[in-house]
């Protein structure tokens, strides 16, 4: 079976991984103890550097990391953050402008 992008509304969804993944759980159930709302939420890629692992994916009816071809790359792991992939895109283009 051909592994594929899982989609959200349409989009698909880029894995960042942080460099401290206990750092990044910890601030997490912090933030969702103080019932944190969404902004607070995506502060935490600001915290710790984080590394683009692949897109969201899933095989044989298990999730999974791919590459654009669909290639399986990774498994996810605690810590890891889902942003909109095209998102990320724009982002990285805007940087690698300046």
């Amino acid at each position: 079976m051909k592994s594929h992008p899982l989609l959200h509304d349409n989009k698909k969804i880029a894995i960042l991984r942080p460099l401290n993944p206990e750092q990044a759980i910890s601030r997490a159930r912090e933030l969702v103890v103080k019932n944190s709302n969404s902004e607070e939420f995506d502060k935490l890629l600001y915290e710790q550097p984080y590394t683009f692992i692949g897109i969201w994916g899933i095989e044989n009816n298990k999730r999974a990391i791919i590459d654009n071809d669909n290639n399986v790359i990774d498994e996810l792991q605690p810590g890891d953050s889902f942003v909109d992939y095209e998102s990320l895109i724009l982002l990285q283009e805007n940087n690698n402008a300046k």
